[in-house]
This record gives structure tokens, C-alpha cells and sequence, in this order.
């Protein structure tokens, strides 16, 4: 159970290189090793994976309005197309404006009207200029795992000797956490000289 995104445009070589490089093998055939997926591009995430994406856009668009006090700006429509998996078409303009909201949130200087021609570097520049809020906001998320992980029920501190492996779980949830937005960024990027792409 979970969230399948597909370009709203086929292209079969960016759905290969999409697919090569986030591991999703069975997408090819194990005797050839060629691609044997969809055209369009493809991304998947599980219910909760797809929460903490929509979790994480909203963290960056509310620390937008924190760090700038007041704030009147529309709410990303983004996060609305995604709550659902029944087709909704999230377009080039939100994916445009995903990455406007990341550039403003970490001051990084570019002008995405001006690069839309190679907007694949302008998209990466900021994917990479992002990831020390993704990070925070991984590590922010894994740090309310721990919390939830040692409280029983009645929201009392677990006694035991699990501490160290609820740390390796909070680490793992953490980097699980990374790769995925990441993905989903990157995925943004491909799909939007795609025309976007459908949330089912």
C-alpha cells in the first residue's frame, strides 16, 4: 500500500536513468539486466514514506513563514496533490514552486525563470544547497521516533536494555529519511520538463 508516481510525459530513457539510479531492479529484467519498466518515469513510496514528504515540505514552507514573521504567501498546492492517490496532476508551476520554496528557505541566489532552459542544474544546485535542512529535519524526525519508541502505552519511560537498538533504528529511520526526500526532489526535477507527473 502505497503511493505509485508516473510523468505525466513518457520518456523511456529518463525513466531508465531515473530507475538505474535509485536501485529499483525490478524494473529489469533479471536474465537481460535491460529495462523493462514504464515509459513514464516512476516513483514509489510507502504511505508513510509519501507523509514525511508532504511532512517535510510543510516544515520547510513553515519555517519560510517563522523565519520571516509575517507571512501571507498560498499555501503549496503541492502538498494537497499528494495526500490522495487518485491521479491528481501535480504540474510544472508546483514543481517550480517546491524548488522557489527550497531557494528562498536556504537564500540560495538563483533565478529559476532565467534557467528553466537547463533547469536540470539549476534543480540539482538546489537539491544540493537543501540538504543540511533535509537533514535537520531527518534528524529532527528521528528524534521524536526515540521519544515514541521509549514510552510504553500509558506514555511511560521504557526500562530496558533496547536504548542502543532504538538509537539504531532512530539512525536508520534518519538516513531512510535523506534518500528518500532527496529521491523525490530529484524525481521533481526529472519530471518536470515531463509536464509533471500523477499521484496514485
Amino acid at each position: 500500500m502505497g503511493y505509485d508516481l508516473y510523468s505525466e510525459v513518457s520518456d523511456i530513457k529518463v525513466a531508465e536513468e531515473f530507475a538505474k539510479k535509485n536501485g529499483y531492479t525490478y524494473l529489469f529484467d533479471p536474465e537481460t539486466g535491460g529495462y523493462d519498466g514504464d515509459a513514464k518515469v516512476y516513483f514509489r513510496a510507502n504511505i508513510w514514506g509519501m507523509s514525511n514528504i508532504r511532512r517535510f515540505i510543510d516544515y520547510t514552507y513553515t519555517k519560510l513563514a517563522d523565519d520571516n514573521g509575517e507571512f501571507d504567501a498560498l499555501p503549496m498546492r503541492i502538498i494537497d496533490k499528494m495526500v490522495y492517490n487518485d491521479g491528481e496532476l501535480v504540474t510544472k508551476d508546483d514543481i517550480l514552486e517546491l524548488f522557489g520554496l527550497l531557494a528562498v528557505v536556504r537564500d540560495y541566489e538563483v533565478d529559476l525563470n532565467q534557467q528553466l532552459a537547463d533547469h536540470g542544474k539549476a534543480f540539482g544546485a538546489i537539491i544540493e544547497e537543501s540538504m543540511p535542512l533535509i537533514e535537520k529535519y531527518a534528524s529532527e524526525s528521528a528524534a521524536i521516533r526515540v521519544e515514541e519508541l521509549s514510552i510504553d502505552a500509558n506514555g511511560q519511560p521504557i526500562v530496558s536494555d533496547k536504548s542502543d537498538k532504538i538509537k539504531q533504528e532512530a539512525e536508520q529511520y534518519k538516513q531512510y529519511t535523506i534518500e528518500l526526500i532527496k529521491e523525490f526532489l530529484e524525481y521533481n526535477s526529472a519530471c518536470f520538463k515531463l509536464d509533471g507527473y500523477r499521484v496514485f
